[in-house]
């Protein structure tokens, strides 16, 4: 969808260009490419300024509401992992368990859906830190600005460090849209880089194979032009926002109503390095680039018992048969079998509880 509207757009400014000056051209580019115009402004915390760093309550009203989910969400204890495969050569599958004893509002019910808020590694945050030239470590709050037409919506909690929101609310991984990097054009003072910049985004072919096709992440193309200066706010407002990942629970609440169970394949790819690119990277260990899925790579990582998750629960739309005689055909389309299981587990609980009534029914019966 993305690509087709953009061809749409590239033949509509070509049908525009055919029908105007090119006086008029040149300044709806320059307009195209000039400084948005935020409705919120960054306040960073100093010695004059100290900040209480909680968040304070934010009423749905003043929620954006594709990202309502950093904003309602809980924390719950990671209490197992273990790799499920006995030769992990040729990929890692692990099974997770977390607590949620203690979130009297959660519950859940067969083959509803885990989402899990991932976290970008440290390792890209601080390469991203350095090709922006921001103190990771620095508190900043936003707060909106006044006497605009349209409400302002937080798009995150804040205070937070620049870190935390490198690390939870951007997408930092997936490949970008042409639009998102387009923005960036202002930001690149070097005009060598900025020329190379605007054919990246311009040309669809060169677009398709230097992007696309390489599987570059937003942070690598960040990464090509090392003069951007991007104020924190701008980038705020230009930056995809990190979404959930969401995983069919795995357990089953009648059984297990205080652990959810999830399945997890750990994603691993090798790409091709960028060494014959005409966009060549300016990391060396990029010559051998592997694409680490961003949320089971974290979910990988977890310490039982000491590291938690921010998650919460999505409903699903599959319910049990109310008779445990009706059939099932249960598909999983490139799902795996995650869901399955708490299907059979569902089943065999109220297929065994039901006959051991009837037992007692029919016992008790004949006793009286």
């Amino acid at each position: 969808m993305e690509e087709d509207f953009e061809e749409w757009k590239d033949r509509f400014i070509r049908y525009l260009k055919d029908q105007s000056s090119s006086t008029t051209l040149d300044d709806n580019e320059n307009e195209q490419e000039a400084y948005p115009e935020l409705d919120f402004k960054i306040e960073f915390e100093n010695e004059e300024n100290g900040f209480n760093n909680t968040h304070h309550h934010y009423p749905s009203s003043e929620i954006t509401a594709s990202t309502k989910f950093y904003f309602s969400n809980f924390n719950s204890l990671c209490v197992e992992k273990r790799e499920l495969r006995s030769d992990t050569s040729n990929g890692s599958t692990i099974h997770l368990e977390f607590d949620i004893s203690n979130l009297k509002t959660i519950n859940y019910e067969t083959a509803d859906n885990l989402a899990i808020l991932p976290k970008i590694s440290e390792e890209v945050v601080n390469r991203v830190g350095d090709v922006l030239g921001y103190d990771l470590t620095s508190y900043f709050k936003i707060s909106p600005i006044l006497n605009k037409k349209k409400k302002f919506k937080f798009p995150f909690p804040t205070p937070t460090t620049i870190q935390t929101f490198l690390t939870n609310y951007c997408d930092l991984i997936s490949i970008p849209r042409r639009s998102t990097i387009t923005s960036i054009l202002p930001y690149i003072t070097d005009e060598g880089e900025y020329q190379n910049c605007k054919r990246l985004v311009k040309d669809k072919d060169c677009w398709k194979t230097e992007v696309e096709e390489m599987k570059r992440s937003f942070y690598e193309i960040l990464e090509l032009f090392p003069s951007l200066e991007i104020p924190l706010d701008h980038f705020i407002h230009v930056c995809p926002k990190l979404q959930p990942r969401y995983y069919t629970i795995s357990s089953s609440s009648k059984v297990s109503p205080n652990i959810i169970h999830i399945t997890v394949s750990v994603i691993r790819e090798e790409l091709d390095d960028l060494s014959t690119s005409d966009f060549p990277s300016h990391y060396e260990e990029d010559d051998d680039r592997v694409f680490h899925g961003v949320c089971t790579t974290y979910l990988s990582n977890l310490d039982p018992h000491y590291d938690s998750i921010q998650m919460f629960i999505r409903e699903s739309s599959f319910f049990h048969p109310e008779s445990l005689s009706t059939p099932l055909i249960l598909i999983g389309p490139g799902f795996g079998l995650n869901h399955q299981p708490s299907i059979f587990i569902y089943t065999f609980y109220v297929s065994f509880f039901r006959n051991w009534i009837c037992s007692y029914e029919s016992i008790a019966t004949r006793e009286i």
